[in-house]
Parts: structure tokens; sequence; C-alpha cells
């Protein structure tokens, strides 16, 4: 016993010294690109714009003791310049803290614009990443601009992502495949602030086998929107977006959550789960077709105020519940799979076939009024129901 008290003073004090070890911040400019290096420690900084001569990045170190190239900068702030390529930053293990904003029109300063990719890799740990508007005074602040790609890589533990007013002008993709993961495009503050982040070409998000949260709110995509999470009970919410290309969400094996709301989704929208899934659009569109496919589980699915070309849901086993209102297609096609399912339809227009499948199972169409459907086709469905007021 007292051996074994004695081996756990020791491991505390040997975690309470290495608590109390400095970080330092390795920072360079190499052939034009700023490069930004962590050790083992927890790091913790801001990166912003210099003067108002623009052209210039401006460390803040955010603990007391921490030091970049084994120095302690005087305020514990720095100014680099001569970056004319890529930004790369690699916080190395330990749970850093990065945080990344633009100018401020109160303090005379520009918006911090990166001349190149800006490649983050956090490493190990439970890791935080913001960047665009200071929370504090976003109505002061201007946007983070990144003149090529935006990758933001994450490594083990539990990490947080913050995008605000961040204008990528090309490929913006982050990827955590470990860990329970929040990722999260706030949605603004203050109704006249600019808030929202842009995309130039794909915005790509992955994540892996944690509880991770999603939600992107007032993001312009002008390419395609891919959306992808793996095992875990997932949360994937999006409002107020619009996307130019095509819009994918793939959810995984767990008990997953998706929420689309007043979102154009491009071309097509196409939601694919293997867990037990709730999914609901509501003012979603897109100029082609909706597809929504899932496999084993007890799934919910609503659609409301929905509007595209084709319609298509599909799903697999389990007692599933689909439900459209108040929306409008050409066509529609509906494919219940095993077990005892439920379809319900009010308010909705189909102009040319809706084709309506109970699949196997003790199945109920319920017709709760108000439809317009030019040809209706159902097919095994054991109950019908017809509600009229």
């Amino acid at each position: 016993m007292f051996h074994n008290r004695m081996e756990k003073r020791l491991r505390f004090e040997s975690l309470e010294k290495k608590q109390l070890l400095a970080a330092d911040l390795t920072v360079a400019v190499i052939d034009g690109d700023l490069v930004i290096t962590g050790d083992a420690e927890p790091n913790s900084f801001v990166l912003r714009s210099g003067v108002a001569d623009g052209g210039q990045f401006k460390f803040e170190l955010g603990i007391a003791g921490d030091t970049i190239n084994n120095e302690v900068p005087d305020a514990f702030n720095t100014l680099y310049s001569g970056i004319t390529g890529n930004v790369l930053i690699n916080t190395g293990s330990g749970d850093d803290s990065v945080r990344i904003f633009g100018g401020s029109n109160t303090d005379d300063l520009d918006p911090l614009i990166f001349p190149g990719d800006l490649r983050i890799d956090l490493g190990d740990g439970d890791d935080e990443l913001a960047m665009g508007s200071s929370l504090s005074n976003p109505d002061s602040q201007l946007p983070l601009s990144i003149s090529d790609d935006l990758i933001v890589e994450g490594g083990t533990g539990d990490d947080y992502f913050e995008f605000t007013a961040v204008r990528v002008a090309d490929d913006f993709t982050v990827v955590d495949t470990q860990g329970s993961n929040t990722l999260t495009l706030p949605f603004p503050i203050y109704q006249d602030s600019d808030e929202s982040t842009s995309v130039g070409d794909d915005f790509t998000i992955v994540m892996g086998s944690g509880n991770d949260d999603i939600s992107i709110n007032r993001a312009i995509v002008n390419d395609n929107l891919l959306v992808s999470v793996d095992g875990g009970d997932d949360i994937v919410n999006g409002l107020l977006t619009t996307v130019s290309g095509s819009t994918l969400v793939s959810l995984g094996n767990g008990n997953d959550f998706l929420s689309l709301s007043l979102f154009d989704a491009g071309r097509t929208l196409s939601v694919v789960g293997s867990g037990t899934n709730d999914i609901g659009l509501g003012e979603v569109t897109a100029t082609s077709f909706i597809t929504i496919v899932t496999t084993n589980g007890n799934d919910v699915v609503g659609i409301d105020a929905s509007s595209t070309g084709i319609l298509s849901i599909s799903t697999g086993d389990g007692n599933d519940e689909v439900e459209i209102f108040d929306s409008a297609f050409e066509l529609l096609f509906v494919k219940l799979g095993k077990g005892d399912d439920v379809l319900a339809l009010e308010e909705v227009v189909v102009s040319k076939l809706a084709l309506l499948n109970g699949g196997q199972g003790y199945d109920s169409l319920v017709d709760l009024g108000g439809n317009d459907i030019n040809l209706e086709l159902d097919l095994a469905f054991e109950m019908l129901e017809e509600f009229v007021v």
C-alpha cells in the first residue's frame, strides 16, 4: 500500500513539474514562407496583422514565460515581415491554443492577408483553433483572407475549431479523424456585421470515430461541400448557407443527427447514413435532386418547405418514419425497407410522378391532406390512411 502511494505521489510530482515548463515557439521566414513550430508543451499564441502598412504578422504569446526562438519577446509580441509564400503552422503535441484574427478598424490595422496557403497541423492533444473576427469585439473586426488553400489537421485528442469571417480563395479542408471534435462557423452576433465565411472552391470536413459536433452557419461555398463523419454519435447543423456546386453529407454508423435549414445545396444534395439517423431538411433547395439513403436503424426523415427536381428517399432495415410537408418536386421516389414504416404527406406538390413503396413489414401511408400529385403509384403498403379536414 505504501509503495502504491509513493508511486502515485512521484507520478503527480512529475506531471506538476512538466506543467511548469515554459513552451517555446520556433518562428522563421524561409524563402518567403512563415514557418511556425511548437514543442511538446502547451503552446498558446495569437497571430494577427501588424502595423497599418500591411505585410506584417504579429505574434502575441498567451502564457507568461513562454518564448519565441528561446527568447522572451518584448511585451510578449513580435513582428515578422517579408512573407510572400505560405504560412505553415505545426504546434506539436500538447494542449495548444491558436487564435488567428483579422485586422481591426479601431486599431488602424489592415486586414490579415495570407499570400499563399495557410496550413495548420495541431498535432496530438486537446487543441483549440479560432480564426476570423474576435468574439470580444466582432463589429470592429475586418475579415481574414487566405489567398490560396486553408488546410487544417488535428491529431489525437478532443479538438475545437471556430471560423468566423474567413475568406478562402481556393480549397478549405479540415481533417481530424481522432477524438470527439467540435467545428463551428458561428451565427453572427451582430445582424449588420459581415461574418459569413466564403470558400472559392471546395469546402471539405472529415471527422472520425468520436462524437463530433459540426455547425455550418452563413457559409458561401463556390463549388462543392463535403461533410463526412464516421463512427460515434454525431451532430451536423447547417443554416443560411449557399453552395454553388453540390453538397454531400456522409453520416457514420452511430446515432447521428442532421439538420439543414434555409440551405441552398446547389445542384444536388446527397445524404447517406449507416446508423440510426434523425435527418431534417427545412427550406432546402437543390436544382437537380435531393437523395437520402439510410441502411440500418430506426430512422426519422423530415422534409419541410423544400424543393428540388427529384426527391429520392431510401431507408433500410428498421422501423422508419418519413414525413414530407409543404414541398414541391417534379418526381418523388420513396422506398422503405424492412420493418414497420410510416410515410406521411401533407401539402406536397408533385408535377409528374410519385412512386411510393412501403417495402417489407407492416407499413402505413398517411395522407394528411392538401397534396397535389399528378400521378401516384403506391406499392406494398398494408394501411392507407387519409385525413380530410
